[in-house]
């Protein structure tokens, strides 16, 4: 690289463990940890980006639970990203458990927000419920 120093680029995990949590969640779940355990520094584990288009893949798919599985793992992962928690609470109000997708919503308020999105479906479950 004429000299220069360089970074490898690390691989994307979500390529890695895509075909597993398509197939079994949780084989997939342990698939991820084995992965951090083992190769840390060959994936890209940094980047909450990876895990959430997992989570909306599976979501898409009709995976209700698999999505909330993979959705609590990114929350896991990374506790201080409010667009997680929005992504939990849409998981968990398309699987109509309106008690924790409200939980999740504001939880993504308390770490700064999500442009107001959370708000929106926080007002959009309370009309659901009547509360």
């Amino acid at each position: 690289m004429l000299g220069k120093e360089y970074e490898i680029p690390k691989k994307s995990i979500y390529q890695a463990i895509r075909k597993e949590f398509l197939n079994d969640v949780n084989k997939g779940v342990q698939t991820y940890y084995l992965l951090k355990e083992n190769s840390k520094n060959e994936y890209s584990f940094e980047n909450p980006g990876e895990l959430n288009k997992l989570g909306y893949e599976l979501l898409r798919l009709g995976k209700i639970n698999e999505s909330i599985t993979v959705f609590k793992l990114a929350t896991n992962e990374f506790p201080k990203d409010a667009n997680l928690f929005d992504s939990l609470g849409e998981a968990y109000l398309n699987g109509k458990q309106y008690d924790s997708a409200l939980e999740s919503y504001k939880k993504a308020i308390s770490l700064g927000g999500t442009n107001g999105n959370a708000e929106k479906m926080i007002e959009k479950i309370e009309k659901i419920t009547g509360k």
